[in-house]
């Protein structure tokens, strides 16, 4: 790509790599790499014409949120929704993606508010107990699946 002069590099992460969330410390910590290792390949190819671009997907309902709780708000997207705003992200050369389009400022929330207010926020939206399994017989095949293509 560098020799190209051009390219676009995505990056998956998560809100979560932005939203810290108790009982999702290891998610939380992959996914701030994530964002950080992206973040920082934006600066050094910045004039390459290559880009690098980060994006951080909300509550997606996939199987990996199996037997998980919802959060009561924002509502959790589509795997469609996040292949059309990645590539909205691309043609558009962003450096982040969220999805849905406010999660930008729920990530900035915790970094900006009090902590008492950031706390009463995370609280009632739900963000506290959604690493807490509800359902273990709806993770359990999820595990199974995971555990098999090890």
């Amino acid at each position: 790509m560098l020799d190209r002069g051009r390219g676009h590099l995505v990056h998956i992460a998560s809100l979560a790599g932005r939203i810290p969330m108790a009982l999702g410390g290891p998610y939380c910590a992959t996914k701030f790499a994530v964002v950080g290792y992206g973040e920082s390949l934006h600066q050094e190819l910045r004039g390459t014409g290559v880009v690098s671009t980060v994006v951080h997907p909300g509550y997606v309902e996939t199987e990996l949120v199996a037997g998980l709780p919802q959060p009561r708000w924002p509502p959790p997207v589509t795997p469609q929704a996040v292949a059309e705003a990645i590539l909205r992200g691309v043609n558009g050369r962003r450096r982040r993606v969220y999805i849905p389009w406010y999660g930008g400022l729920l990530a900035l929330l915790p970094w900006v508010l009090p902590e008492w207010a950031s706390h009463g926020l995370g609280a009632m939206l739900g963000a506290h107990t959604l690493f807490q399994p509800e359902d273990e017989s709806a993770r359990a095949s999820y595990r199974q699946r995971v555990a098999a293509e090890e």
